[in-house]
């Protein structure tokens, strides 16, 4: 049993109506493909670009491997896609019930990150020249 429950923008929502659970379903479309073609044009050629500026060092460095760079943007960019693929699958309106609580885990996450030593290191730029938005300013320092 199918039921037309609204008119939106010249858009029809069609709810489907089933039998065997009593519950509304709502009606499954297709996905955005220009916005999915879009992502993989840019994802393979943000991989590309790791590529070509790291191929020729990480040759002539210790490992001899043109791949150590780009191997672990590869494996980012495939568990990318699996989560993109995960997402399409689910409802959008179910995100409002998790939304708060991801959003205060998120924060909390965000503690340890900023007192650890790697934030203490990133902040002192000790290794070489860095920007000055990451460095810490004290309040007498002049520009």
């Amino acid at each position: 049993m199918t039921a037309v429950v609204a008119r939106i923008s010249g858009a029809t929502v069609v709810r489907r109506h089933s039998r065997a659970t009593g519950s509304l379903q709502r009606e499954r479309h297709q996905p955005d493909y220009a916005i999915l073609i879009a992502v993989v044009a840019l994802t393979a050629i943000g991989v590309l670009m790791v590529y070509s500026s790291s191929a020729i060092k990480a040759y002539l460095g210790k490992t001899n491997d043109s791949f150590a760079v780009v191997g672990p943007q590869v494996v980012w960019a495939v568990l990318g896609f699996v989560a993109m693929g995960v997402m399409t699958r689910v409802d959008y309106r179910y995100l409002r019930l998790i939304s708060v609580p991801a959003y205060v885990v998120a924060l909390v996450l965000l503690v340890p990150a900023s007192t650890t030593s790697w934030a203490a290191r990133l902040a002192s730029c000790r290794s070489g020249p860095c920007r000055p938005s990451i460095r810490p300013r004290s309040a007498r320092s002049r520009w």
